[in-house]
């Protein structure tokens, strides 16, 4: 149970701190990168998605003043916007759908820490989206309707996963016997996230709909699987313990259904997000994604180490990957000349 417990923290945790015309192969693919930058002259930056028209979601330091910790909004036009904060407090964003709606979460240590969801448009700013009760939410998806999904503690302080719509509201989506977490949602209101099980203190993958509810779908044979993400054709990635107590990055599909990615090497990978073409970026690590190497996977070239396709003289390694779009651009964090954590992006080659 304490090695579990300790499993789900360091996930949940680390996400949140942290915690993107497609080839048929990338075998020649090469990739153009750009520094995203930092807010205010802030030291480090993290991007976590990038929507289809190239616009970024993500989180920085900055140095004029405090918090330091804001979410971020960059585009090719104008760089990095600040996001700014409810209460003047630290933010962090988690993704970013077409409508240029941004979600993520913000925090701050008073008498208790407290955390509370939220969405931010040009057009309302932030917005908080409350809880289900208790005192933490932490939003991690939005599709393109702008529906979002996350997890919050409920009245008696267990964590339940949330869809959340302007209509209705934060409405809590069920469970498979205990915590609950949510991390993504497709266009066609699918739901992936993983929950506690009877019996075995595991936690299971799911997949959600308004028409079958919550289905299990299991592991990989370990105790358990964390989703990230899901394209619209109801293909999701994540993290799971295989029967052989290695942590790995999987694929879902229906047809095949928990497929192992396996590694670069090191005895860990996690794959954060996935596109229309089932192109799959995340990282391989030994211990902490900070010790990693960014991949892209594909059914045609399987793990590529994203190192091996960006210029050799770059001054960047890149640690991982933690989204892509349709057009094969893609993001995520890494080091420039030794630096602290930098937000990158990367496109292809013409």
């Amino acid at each position: 149970m304490k090695k579990l417990l300790s499993i789900m923290s360091f996930y949940f945790l680390a996400l949140c701190l942290q915690s993107f015309a497609i080839c048929p192969s990338v075998d020649a693919q090469q990739y153009t990168i750009i520094d995203l930058g930092t807010l205010s002259g802030g030291y480090f930056a993290q991007a976590a998605k990038i929507n289809e028209s190239g616009r970024i979601a993500g989180t920085s330091e900055r140095n004029d003043s405090s918090p330091e910790i804001h979410a971020f909004l960059w585009t090719k036009q104008d760089g990095m916007m600040d996001l700014g904060s409810l209460s003047g407090v630290s933010t962090i964003a988690t993704s970013i759908n077409n409508r240029k709606q941004v979600v993520g979460y913000e925090y701050y240590e008073n008498a208790e820490p407290l955390v509370h969801a939220f969405l931010w448009s040009k057009k309302t700013g932030m917005l908080d989206l409350g809880t289900l009760g208790g005192i933490y939410s932490q939003a991690r998806g939005i599709n393109g309707r702008g529906q979002i999904v996350g997890s919050s503690t409920n009245h008696e302080g267990d964590w339940r996963a949330f869809l959340w719509d302007e209509k209705d509201g934060m409405q809590d989506i069920g469970t498979l016997g205990g915590d609950t977490f949510a991390w993504g949602i497709n266009d066609p209101g699918q739901i992936v996230g993983c929950s506690s099980v009877p019996g075995n203190y595991a936690y299971h993958a799911f997949i959600w709909t308004k028409q079958k509810g919550m289905q299990d779908l299991g592991t990989l044979g370990g105790t358990f699987a964390i989703p990230h993400s899901i394209n619209n054709s109801g293909h999701f990635v994540g993290i799971s313990e295989n029967s052989s107590g290695q942590w790995h990055a999987f694929l879902w599909t229906e047809e095949n259904a928990m497929q192992d990615l396996g590694t670069l090497g090191e005895p860990i990978s996690d794959a954060y997000a996935i596109n229309e073409s089932d192109q799959v970026v995340g990282g391989s690590y030994y211990s902490v994604p900070e010790e990693g190497r960014a991949f892209l996977w594909d059914e045609i070239n399987g793990m590529q180490d994203l190192n091996d396709l960006i210029p050799g003289n770059s001054g960047w390694v890149l640690l991982w990957a933690s989204g892509i779009n349709n057009a094969g651009e893609i993001v995520g964090v890494g080091h420039l000349n030794g630096s602290d954590n930098r937000a990158f992006l990367l496109m292809p080659a013409q």
